[in-house]
């Protein structure tokens, strides 16, 4: 079976910051933008934006994402 997490891994890269915004209750925040590979050691706590070549994934604050065993980005609401 293929396993893309290799791959995924291989291209772990911070990207650098950008102002989001995330509503009254948080509003404009200087949010890290990470590739996908960043979430396979640890969750990424939220705010964060998540940067691939072909979407982006924005993770409020208040949030969590990882890597599931496909390598797909799960984004789980608190941070329990």
């Amino acid at each position: 079976a293929f396993d893309p997490r290799p791959q995924i891994v291989a291209d772990a890269r911070r990207l650098g910051t950008r102002p989001a915004y995330f509503g009254a209750g948080h509003g404009v925040l200087e949010t890290p933008v990470v590739t996908r590979g960043m979430l396979a050691d640890a969750d990424g706590r939220g705010p964060l934006l998540v940067q691939e070549p072909d979407s982006s994934i924005v993770v409020p604050p208040g949030c969590t994402a990882r890597l599931d065993r496909f390598g797909s980005v799960e984004v789980t609401a608190g941070h329990g």
